[in-house]
């Protein structure tokens, strides 16, 4: 299967917007409830563009799972914040750096695929 390199470069912004703005919003930014959920712009994404055109692909799956999971531990992070648990949270940023490695990984080997 021919993955669309305009595709995958789409998927990459989405998601370090999505890590930018979970930082932002840890430092004192605007936390915005809906930008956080599933259907923010990473989940937008899977649902409009990944899932449709690639998800018979392991490592589309695999994206989608890890984004599922990512999304469920910044719910994490946002309610520490919001309870005062301030550290605790910018603490968690270290683990959302990884799931954004992770993802970037398999958008990279989907890159390869002929």
């Amino acid at each position: 299967m021919q993955v669309s390199q305009l595709d995958i470069q789409q998927g990459r912004i989405k998601l370090f917007l999505y890590k930018s703005k979970v930082r932002s919003a840890l430092y004192g930014g605007n936390i915005d409830e809906s930008f956080f959920s599933q259907g923010g712009p990473m989940g937008e994404w899977l649902t409009r563009t990944g899932l449709p055109k690639y998800g018979s692909i392991p490592e589309m799956k695999q994206i989608a799972r890890l984004n599922r999971e990512l999304s469920s531990f910044v719910d994490q992070l946002i309610f520490s914040y919001k309870r005062g648990r301030i550290q605790e949270a910018k603490d968690g940023l270290a683990m959302v750096d990884k799931y954004s490695e992770e993802i970037l990984a398999l958008f990279t080997a989907m890159e390869k695929l002929k």
